[in-house]
């Protein structure tokens, strides 16, 4: 803070005044100190979208972070940021049906839940969940054997 912010709180108060409700403190220009003129109130929903710490997208020629897109797209964020993490093209990202891995699976003109389908084949249902986040296709996340891990005697 300017020195009369730092030693004079009165000075500060004065020229900001005081904090809304759902509001916080934010600088104007995040390159510049707690200064006069460099400070003002901003509800704090959109005080997060401003961190530098965010991580920015840009999907078809438009860039937000990943709170913004999962507004606009209604996939939730943790959710976006998990398939960014698997490196999955973009539209791949935005267009698959955030359910898509909790519905039934069909292989074959045969429809079942992902739980039948790792009894019938003896995989593991959390096997079979992330080989398809990875984007197997249905067919190998289902039917493709489990290696087993192999320790030298």
């Amino acid at each position: 803070m300017e020195k009369d912010w730092a030693d004079n709180f009165a000075s500060f108060y004065a020229e900001i005044g005081e904090c809304p409700v759902g509001f916080s403190l934010e600088r104007i220009d995040v390159n510049l100190g707690y200064v006069r003129g460099n400070c003002t109130w901003i509800a704090k929903s959109k005080q997060n979208m401003n961190k530098r710490n965010n991580h920015l997208v840009t999907y078809k020629g438009k860039t937000q972070n990943i709170a913004q897109w999962a507004k606009e797209t209604g996939i939730p964020s943790r959710k976006i940021q998990e398939r960014l993490g698997y490196d999955w093209e973009l539209d791949r990202v935005f267009s698959v049906d955030n359910k898509s891995l909790r519905h039934n699976l069909t292989l074959n003109d045969k429809t079942m839940c992902v739980l039948d389908w790792s009894k019938e084949y003896n995989i593991g249902e959390s096997t079979i969940r992330r080989r398809l986040k990875l984007g197997w296709t249905v067919k190998d996340a289902i039917t493709k054997p489990v290696e087993k891990l192999r320790i030298a005697a």
